[in-house]
């Protein structure tokens, strides 16, 4: 669901110590295996290198820019430019991505792309590494990822936990017409806490942002965050 621009976040001392669960998980993320191995880099510098090419059905399209030893896990379609046509936001994997070494599942080597139809040519519009969590980062029960999209906007929302802790947060990502470009409109963020005898306790926050070149989707990394949401 896209978000009405907000302001406003929970400040109840369980979802703070969800939110520093949540940033145990990603500190403990240093100390896994690298997966930046050659083949992944050159197979994300083969993303980076692929031409335009005539329009054609938005799916072959994708397909054209999705270099051998990547998977598509994830796709939605819809007007993301806002030109009448219709446009594709992509979530692609390195295939060795997610196998063990020394029991540590590697962390998966994911792109987000945006590929546009225009006239004559599709274009692989923007692309970003820094969007999508591992395992190490989102706990136990992480990550899943949920992607959606319509006119100008999409959505990416990513969920885990622990035992102890489930949480989901969402960004939404906006269109602007005058700079050809996405940028991070809002983040908004569902959490949910176990006391010692199972009951849960839950809590939403959301944000929202104007446009800046930290937030625009080329340039967006995962920076500082309050609570579950990135401090821009």
């Amino acid at each position: 669901m896209f978000l009405t621009p907000l302001s406003r976040i929970s400040s109840l001392p369980w979802v703070v110590l969800a939110a520093a669960a949540l940033a145990a998980s990603c500190a403990g993320a240093s100390a896994a295996p690298s997966a930046t191995s050659a083949t992944e880099q050159n197979a994300a510098q083969a993303i980076r290198s692929q031409p335009t090419r005539p329009s054609q059905p938005v799916d072959q399209s994708l397909d054209h820019f999705v270099p051998d030893g990547w998977v598509v896990f994830g796709r939605a379609r819809a007007d993301l430019d806002q030109d009448g046509r219709q446009d594709m936001v992509a979530l692609v994997e390195h295939k060795q991505s997610g196998q063990r070494v020394d029991s540590y599942p590697l962390p998966r080597t994911r792109y987000v792309l945006i590929v546009v139809q225009g006239e004559p040519f599709a274009r692989l519009a923007a692309m970003n590494a820094e969007l999508l969590r591992t395992e190490h980062e989102f706990g136990m029960l992480g990550p899943t990822v949920e992607l959606e999209a319509s006119h100008g906007r999409f959505a990416i929302t990513q969920s885990g936990g622990t035992s102890g802790h489930r949480w989901s947060y969402t960004l939404d990502f906006q269109h602007d017409r005058t700079r050809s470009a996405w940028y991070l409109a809002a983040c908004s963020f569902d959490v949910t806490s176990f006391d010692v005898r199972g009951r849960p306790q839950t809590g939403t926050g959301e944000h929202s942002y104007p446009y800046t070149l930290k937030n625009d989707f080329g340039h967006y990394d995962r920076g500082e965050f309050e609570g579950f949401c990135p401090k821009l």
